[in-house]
């Protein structure tokens, strides 16, 4: 699976932007999107309510609020790849480039890891979403390679910040793919056990020893 094919979904930026006027505003069930455009908005209904029961089904997650999406309005950002992010009340999708969805449907997992996932290091937590995202709503072909377990360590030590204070953008693919393996390796049982127990002993995150020493 080649780390550039994610290039797209994997990065966050964010940067100053200037944002327009929502002419596309409608409350739902899963939600309150706001949208560039009533096509795009009509397109986050369409993919939002189709992939949101899975989601929660998938992870086994139940989270009450519901957030808001805000699609497009940024489009003066000045960005080279497809951009998005989730914030305490919902997700951004800066612009709405072809293949669009596909980060909405990644940032949504993020919305839904809550509870215990929220205990996750942050590199397996966006691996988690990558994959999620990629069976969801597209085929993964191929295996992710094991990182060095030197490196391993170290990545899921990261906090968020550490993460996207990484200057090179194709280490940070390196590092998502890192947790992607994580998630494969252990698979999402495994995971959610790991989680419950860090959450019910107050830890904010599972140590990475307890990562590495459930990995074979």
């Amino acid at each position: 699976m080649s780390s550039k094919s994610f290039a797209a979904v994997l990065l966050l930026l964010i940067v100053g932007c200037s944002s327009v006027s929502p002419p596309f505003e409608r409350d739902t069930t899963w939600g309150r999107v706001l949208a560039i455009s009533e096509e795009v908005g009509n397109r986050t209904i369409e993919v939002v309510s189709r992939m949101d029961p899975k989601i929660r089904n998938l992870l086994g997650t139940g989270r009450q609020t519901h957030p808001t999406f805000d699609i497009g309005l940024n489009k003066s950002c000045t960005v080279e790849y497809l951009d998005g992010y989730t914030h305490s009340s919902g997700m951004v999708i800066r612009t709405v480039p072809p293949g669009w969805e596909h980060l909405l449907v990644h940032e949504m997992v993020h919305w839904h890891l809550v509870s215990y996932w929220d205990t996750l290091p942050y590199v397996v937590e966006e691996g988690l979403a990558c994959l999620v995202s990629l069976d969801l709503w597209s085929k993964k072909t191929g295996t992710i390679n094991p990182p060095v377990m030197n490196d391993l360590s170290k990545a899921l030590n990261l906090t968020l910040d550490k993460f996207h204070s990484v200057k090179e953008r194709e280490t940070r693919e390196e590092l998502t793919l890192a947790g992607m393996w994580v998630v494969e390796t252990l698979g999402l049982t495994k995971l959610r056990k790991l989680s419950k127990r860090a959450k019910e002993q107050d830890l904010q995150r599972i140590p990475a020893e307890g990562i590495l020493s459930a990995l074979p």
